[in-house]
């Protein structure tokens, strides 16, 4: 390969490479809003929610019967946790774009 093609195929190998890493941030999720007193659990520790709560991944979201919250992410995402509702957030807030949510009981809403 000639030295002046050598910068080009350089400068796209590189473009390429950071687009993949971009593509590959994680997804970050807070609440952004609730009505009660929800909490979620996480590290063998119940923590109350409150407004850009960042909830992570593989928490467990429990709502009472006057309770409900919503979850954004910054793609656009967002669960609704309804009334009375237990569910496991396993893949939301990380590394992958999947959205895994685990409904033990309860209603949500998701708009991914």
């Amino acid at each position: 390969m000639t030295p002046t093609r050598i910068i080009p195929t350089v400068a796209l190998l590189v473009a390429l490479l950071a687009g993949h890493s971009v593509a590959q941030q994680p997804r970050s999720c807070a609440v952004t809003a609730l009505e009660g007193e929800p909490r979620y659990w996480t590290d063998g520790i119940w923590r109350p929610i409150a407004i850009a709560t960042e909830i992570p991944p593989e928490a467990k979201v429990v709502t009472g019967p006057e309770d409900r919250l919503e979850i954004g992410c910054d793609d656009g995402t967002t669960v609704t946790v309804g009334v009375a509702t237990e569910v496991n957030i396993d893949d939301l807030a990380g590394p992958s774009r999947n959205v895994f949510l685990q409904l033990i009981r309860g209603i949500i809403g998701v708009v991914a």
